[in-house]
């Protein structure tokens, strides 16, 4: 549900076009990162590369259906105990890296 509504607010941004200052892209960039920082948690500490992989998959197609307007680049790599997930646009790149559902690195840029 977060990332729904992440999405929604980074669509209502870009949509906005540069009428919105790069504060209020951050804050929405903070959000989105929030959800995938969860999303990555939970596949990393899926039980076997096969179940990795299907949360993995899951999870591409519903960050595909919600960023459409965006064409994001989304790459999801994920083993048992391990995920990273990287969006990237030509606005902005997003990732999340968790071992064992911590997350051990995660961060956006704004090009």
């Amino acid at each position: 549900m977060r990332l729904r509504i992440a999405i929604a607010l980074v669509a209502a941004l870009v949509f906005s076009g540069q009428a919105m200052a790069n504060q209020q892209l951050i804050t929405l960039l903070k959000q989105l990162g929030k959800a995938v920082d969860d999303m990555s948690a939970n596949i990393s500490t899926a039980e076997s590369d096969a179940d990795a992989q299907l949360l993995a998959k899951v999870t591409r197609q519903t960050l595909d259906g919600g960023l459409t307007q965006f064409r994001p680049t989304i790459e999801i790599k994920a083993a048992t105990g391990y995920c990273l997930v990287t969006i990237e646009t030509p606005e902005w790149k997003l990732w999340s890296e968790c071992k064992l559902g911590k997350v051990v690195d995660h961060g956006a840029t704004i090009h």
